[in-house]
């Protein structure tokens, strides 16, 4: 997984790059400072922070609920932070994290996942520790449980998860 991040931050910053004129892989190492992290969070936060803002808000809600979550959830999530987006819209900033090789899913189905653990624990780490993460947790928390003492549409992970945050903020 290291290996994949460390290849495209080499291509992003055009360190690596595919020649059309001799058909193969080139390095251009001039004045270069790789810059490179050993720690492929660092490089995972380092290649979310280039994504569009719409996607990291994304991809860090995402990572305050589970591995996994539906379209409707995260549609929910994102209107309580501020960064509303209907339903078509937040489906092609999901398909563009899968296309990064950030999320997966399969086709037609609502449900995004990500790629690897370290995706989430980078995305969870976008929000600094202390009062901050604490608001972003309360937040999370109480619309999870909204969402999940809901007889519609609730489900038990909501709980869970709610309950999690909630008392987390609170022993803090």
């Amino acid at each position: 997984f290291y290996a994949m991040q460390a290849l495209e931050e080499l291509q992003r910053n055009k360190i690596l790059y595919f020649s059309r004129i001799c058909f193969r892989w080139e390095w251009n190492l001039n004045g270069v400072d790789m810059g490179m992290s050993d720690n492929v969070v660092d490089a995972v936060v380092s290649k979310i922070q280039k994504a569009p803002e719409k996607l990291q808000k994304a991809l860090t809600m995402t990572a305050y609920t589970r591995s996994y979550i539906d379209v409707a959830t995260l549609q929910s999530l994102m209107d309580m932070v501020g960064c509303v987006v209907e339903g078509d819209e937040l489906v092609k900033i999901l398909d563009t994290a899968v296309l990064e090789g950030l999320l997966s899913n399969t086709v037609g189905s609502p449900t995004y996942k990500f790629a690897h653990d370290r995706i989430q624990e980078a995305a969870y780490s976008l929000v600094p520790a202390g009062k901050e993460r604490d608001d972003m947790r309360w937040k999370v928390g109480s619309r999870l449980f909204e969402l999940g003492s809901s007889p519609d549409s609730g489900e038990d992970w909501m709980l869970f998860v709610a309950a999690d945050h909630l008392n987390s903020v609170h022993a803090a």
